[in-house]
């Protein structure tokens, strides 16, 4: 007798528009394998995200507002990705033309006051990749 379900295949995720699962949560797979702002996983999916969002008629400060709404992860300059997450937003924002004042003033902050390279340097990145995320001799120095 044939079975009329399908053979059993590995877990496979089924995400929206907007990176949410199946039952509504978004989920971060992380990981990471450089120190580029888009050689993270979660900042990729951030890049996806704002792809979408960028085609609906709203203002740059409603597009925030339906990121932070659907980002499940600390993002504060001092939580794990939370520079990353900053930098990335303001870095497609200024690519597409998005006006917001709050990206920018966090995403400056966050090259500021070092939070970026203290972020990096948490996860594992080396002296030499820091370095060269560091800026010289005006800005700051490594």
């Amino acid at each position: 007798m044939m079975s009329s379900r399908p053979p059993a295949r590995a877990a496979q995720l089924n995400r929206g528009a907007l990176g949410r699962d199946v039952d509504g949560a978004y989920r971060l797979d992380m990981g990471s394998w450089g120190s580029g702002l888009y050689q993270d996983d979660s900042a990729a999916d951030l890049r996806n995200m704002i792809a979408t969002l960028a085609n609906l008629p709203a203002t740059g400060d409603r597009i925030l507002e339906i990121i932070l709404d659907n980002w499940k992860e600390p993002v504060g300059l001092d939580a794990d990705g939370g520079p990353t997450f900053w930098l990335v937003i303001a870095d497609q924002f200024e690519r597409r033309g998005i006006a917001c004042s709050k990206v920018f003033e966090h995403a400056l902050s966050a090259v500021d006051t070092g939070a970026d390279l203290r972020d990096l340097e948490a996860r594992g990145a080396e002296q030499r990749d820091l370095k060269k995320r560091a800026f010289t001799p005006e800005g700051r120095t490594p």
